[in-house]
């Protein structure tokens, strides 16, 4: 059986590949308090460092439901998941929350941190991100390529990037 805990690291041991961790594994970000949040899957993002701080960024269309929740609050999850978690997180980016209460979603176990405001991140997780929005930007369609515009933005729904400074890391115990 595999453990349910997840214990505070620092980013220094971290040792994840995000190449394959967001792109090809995938992640859930997830917005709210514990009474009312969204989560989506998302494959698109990064880490790094700005302002001499640890960041995650990440792009989120203003047509998803998601995007409302990252807007009204402080503090966003990054959820990244064991393969057994690939069907849940299909369903994530499948389905919206306008649509369904992704809230009922059995296999996820909501768990809620207050720190400036409330994060919502979930216990079934390998590892989490807890981040505090610092900047966000909407992509100017004027400088993204044309055959990527052709690709990606046919409905000129263009992401908004959000930048968060990395409050807390938790991964799971190897137990």
């Amino acid at each position: 059986m595999v453990s349910l805990n997840l214990n505070e690291i620092s980013i220094e041991e971290v040792s994840k590949n995000f190449f394959t961790g967001m792109q090809k594994e995938w992640f859930l970000i997830t917005a709210g308090t514990i009474n009312r949040y969204n989560m989506m899957t998302a494959a698109w993002g990064g880490a790094g460092i700005l302002w001499e701080q640890p960041v995650m960024y990440i792009f989120v269309r203003p047509s998803r439901y998601t995007y409302e929740f990252l807007n009204q609050n402080e503090l966003f999850s990054l959820n990244f998941f064991p393969e057994e978690k690939r069907k849940i997180l299909k369903l994530c980016g499948s389905k919206s929350g306008r649509n369904i209460n992704k809230m009922e979603i059995d296999g996820l176990s909501p768990v809620s941190i207050k720190l400036l405001d409330e994060a919502i991140y979930f216990k079934e997780a390998d590892l989490v991100f807890i981040c505090e929005k610092i900047f966000y930007q909407d992509l100017n369609s004027t400088q993204i390529p044309n055959s990527v515009k052709n690709e990606f933005y046919s409905s000129e729904d263009y992401h908004r990037m959000y930048v968060g400074k990395i409050l807390k890391c938790y991964r799971r115990n190897e137990s």
